[in-house]
C-alpha cells in the first residue's frame, strides 16, 4: 500500500506492466521493439488485470501501450539486477493507465494483474488537496 498527497489538477499515469530488454550480441533495436510487444501481447493475453478507483473499475480504453527506441542506462558500482557496472542500451515496453484529475479529498486507487509471467497487486491511497494546503 502506497499513501501520496497530490494537488488538485495532476493527472495520474503509471505502469500496469513495465519491463526492460537488453540485446544480445547482434540484436538490433527492432528486434528488442518486437520482443516488447511479444511480451506485452503474452501479458494481454494470458492475464487478468483489474483497474479500480474508488471502487469503480476503469474501462480498458484508459490503458495505453508504449514501446520506446533504444536509451541508454548507465549501471552503478555496485551493480544493478545482476548487472556489471557501465552503460547499457535498452528497450522497455509497458502498459500504461492514463486517469484523469481527480476531484479534491481522499480516493483510492487499486490495480492488479494475474497471470502472465508475474501476479502485482497495488493500492494507493491518495490526498487530494488545494494547491495552498499541499505540503
Amino acid at each position: 500500500m502506497r499513501t501520496c498527497t497530490m494537488p488538485v489538477g495532476t493527472q495520474l499515469f503509471f505502469p500496469l506492466v513495465n519491463a526492460a530488454f537488453l540485446p544480445f550480441p547482434d540484436e538490433t533495436e527492432e528486434d528488442l521493439q518486437n520482443q516488447a510487444n511479444a511480451y506485452l501481447d503474452e501479458q494481454l493475453a494470458n492475464s487478468d488485470w483489474e483497474i479500480t478507483v474508488d471502487g469503480k473499475e476503469l474501462k480498458p480504453n484508459r490503458l495505453v501501450r508504449a514501446v520506446t527506441p533504444f536509451f541508454t542506462v548507465n549501471v552503478p558500482e555496485d551493480g544493478l539486477f545482476g548487472l556489471a557496472p557501465g552503460e547499457y542500451q535498452l528497450v522497455a515496453g509497458g502498459l500504461w493507465v492514463t486517469l484523469p484529475p481527480l476531484p479534491p479529498g481522499e480516493h483510492t486507487v487499486h490495480f492488479e494483474i494475474t497471470g502472465g509471467s508475474f501476479d502485482q497487486d497495488v493500492t494507493y491511497h491518495l490526498k487530494v488537496v488545494n494547491r495552498k494546503s499541499a505540503p
